[in-house]
């Protein structure tokens, strides 16, 4: 049985205020600390153990699962970080507040840009001194790569790559592995965990700093979806007798 653990980073500054963040290295609130350390209680209740964990280069998600280890008196655990875990690319919408941008453009559009599948918000200038090209933590990635807006599809394709890269192997070697990261690339690896369509893609929704946990099979079956809410009381509710086992490796 091998486990996997998705969390959301906690609520960011931005976020507080009400800005698009996208790829800005944002810190947690307040709020968000408190909500990690929480998160943290949850895991150590419910006695899960991990092999490592996975996490993207912005700080928000970072500064979470440096709190979440704190709780679990494990700061020695092994920490992956990738780019391909990064939140959604928002373009030139990144640091406006949510209300001046739909002021701006109108609730369709900017409803359209969130939600849709194919649609991308305005790009960033390639010479905007916050464009991944001039940040330090990308000069190892081929600026070809790097995006300067993204839709949820090109975010979940990248996310996709990370599964295939570094989540499918460790599952396939029953390693426990815990994820924290975005909305938009947790997204990507629910998509393919769980098979969904374009638009159960589109709804797809997680709390800040709820672990959802998925219990997996030696024959990479799910067999056990629940969340453990972060009032630090652990297994409150449980799902799994209501989830279908799917593959989880359709290509496999």
């Amino acid at each position: 049985m091998a486990i996997l653990a998705l969390m959301r980073h906690g609520q960011s500054l931005w976020t507080r205020d009400n800005r698009f963040s996208g790829w800005a290295d944002i810190s947690l609130s307040p709020r968000g600390r408190e909500e990690a350390r929480c998160a943290g209680r949850a895991l150590v209740a419910s006695n899960l153990t991990f092999d490592l964990c996975q996490t993207s280069l912005l700080s928000r998600a970072n500064e979470t699962l440096g709190l979440v280890l704190s709780e679990m008196q494990r700061p020695d655990l092994e920490i992956e970080s990738s780019w391909l875990l990064n939140e959604r690319h928002y373009g030139s919408l990144q640091g406006h507040s949510r209300r001046d941008v739909y002021l701006r453009y109108g609730n369709t559009q900017v409803v359209s840009w969130r939600r849709d599948f194919r649609a991308k918000p305005p790009s960033q200038e390639t010479n905007d001194p916050h464009h991944p090209f001039l940040d330090p933590k990308y000069r190892h990635i081929d600026k070809s790569e790097l995006p300067s807006s993204e839709s949820l599809e090109d975010a979940a394709d990248r996310a996709l790559r990370w599964w295939e890269k570094g989540i499918a192997p460790r599952l396939l070697s029953n390693q426990n592995i815990l994820i924290v990261a975005h909305t938009a690339s947790l997204r990507g690896i629910v998509r393919v965990l769980e098979q969904l369509d374009d638009k159960q893609t589109e709804s797809f929704r997680i709390a800040t700093c709820l672990p959802v946990i998925y219990e997996i099979e030696q024959d990479m079956n799910i067999v056990q979806k629940y969340e453990l809410p972060i009032g630090g009381l652990g297994w409150l509710r449980r799902q799994g007798s209501k989830l279908k086992p799917t593959k989880l490796f359709p290509w496999i």
